[in-house]
């Protein structure tokens, strides 16, 4: 194999990775986030590190999101119809992308912007 050979490879290999991505992020914008289908990681306290917040996912399509009560932007459902996951389970078996409320807050304020 030459480098040349190499380079074209690492093409493909990035070219399917944004395709991945592009659908990814597709799947979740047009997924309905049905209530039945979220789950929820509780919040960890930490005596010695930043606590770890909640978040929720969909088991749909892996969007997930952290947030606090009325915090959650897109998995806004009522906490009580929310089943409890733990934290290890919901990312090795659900969260396809996961939002940090920074990045919740940029998205939102962009799609107010544009309407």
């Amino acid at each position: 194999m030459t480098r040349e050979a190499l380079a074209k490879l690492d093409f493909k290999i990035q070219a399917l990775k944004d395709l991945r991505e592009a659908k990814l992020l597709i799947m979740q914008e047009t997924c309905q986030h049905p209530t039945d289908e979220l789950l929820e990681v509780a919040y960890e306290p930490s005596m010695f590190f930043d606590a770890r917040p909640p978040f929720r996912v969909c088991k749909l399509c892996g969007y997930a999101e952290e947030g606090w009560g009325c915090g959650y932007w897109k998995l806004n459902a009522p906490r009580e119809e929310i089943a409890q996951i733990s934290r290890e389970k919901a990312r090795r078996d659900y969260v396809l992308k996961f939002y940090y409320q920074e990045e919740i807050t940029k998205r939102r304020r962009n799609t107010e912007r544009l309407g």
